[in-house]
């Protein structure tokens, strides 16, 4: 695949922001989340990394640096969706895996969780984690101040933060709000939406566990 040419070695690396006003970072204090994404949308090249550079710039503010990984759409990886642990409890074991799984995808049916422009699965343990829907943020964003690729970018770190946060619970305002409206797209469009203080401390938490877990795993022999 080709969708990062010119970046080095395949991945985007986004550096996070040191001087963020609302959530400050203590020294130390951020972390690197790995990400692989799969293009099943066939969204244009400078499109989507101007979309996952946004992402990248919401999750920097919360302390996360976010390294994309561009994957083959034939993995079967990305065709994976462990629905039942979505339906089950969320008192289970959580995800052990030290990246994230999100795909970009066309064409899913209008009947299916109508109006939304994406869903996420935060106790999912194989597959994917993120899916996004293209096509319903194309015609959403049309008639919104934000440019597409922004919608893009913040829809998906929205729905990152749910899996981040192990949770389907939204929040009156802000990136986790649950509906966006005029107002919302507005601000959006004028600068980069934030995670609250006390998200971002917990989504931090989260990326130190996946890597502390896999630390463990490897430490203990099994590869």
């Amino acid at each position: 695949m080709n969708i990062w040419a010119g970046v080095l070695a395949g991945a985007l690396v986004v550096v996070p922001c040191q001087n963020a006003a609302q959530n400050p970072i203590p020294p130390g204090g951020v972390v690197s989340l790995r990400v692989h994404v799969y293009n099943l949308a066939d969204v244009h090249t400078k499109s989507l990394e101007r979309a996952l550079r946004e992402t990248a710039r919401i999750l920097a503010v919360a302390g996360i640096e976010i390294v994309f990984e561009p994957c083959s759409a034939d993995s079967p990886e990305a065709h994976t969706s462990d629905m039942t642990r979505w339906l089950s409890s969320m008192r289970q074991k959580p995800d052990d895996r030290h990246f994230l799984v999100v795909r970009m995808v066309r064409g899913f049916p209008a009947e299916v969780l109508p109006k939304m422009l994406g869903f996420s699965l935060p106790s999912a343990r194989k597959g994917v984690h993120v899916t996004v829907f293209c096509d319903r943020v194309e015609r959403v964003s049309s008639g919104t101040p934000a440019p597409r690729e922004t919608v893009l970018g913040s829809v998906l770190a929205h729905e990152i933060g749910h899996v981040l946060l192990r949770s389907e619970e939204h929040t009156p305002g802000g990136i986790m709000k649950a509906v966006w409206n005029r107002a919302d797209y507005q601000r959006m469009a004028e600068r980069t939406p934030e995670f609250q203080a006390a998200q971002a401390v917990a989504m931090r938490e989260e990326v130190r566990r996946r890597v502390s877990t896999r630390t463990l795993t490897v430490a203990g022999g099994p590869y």
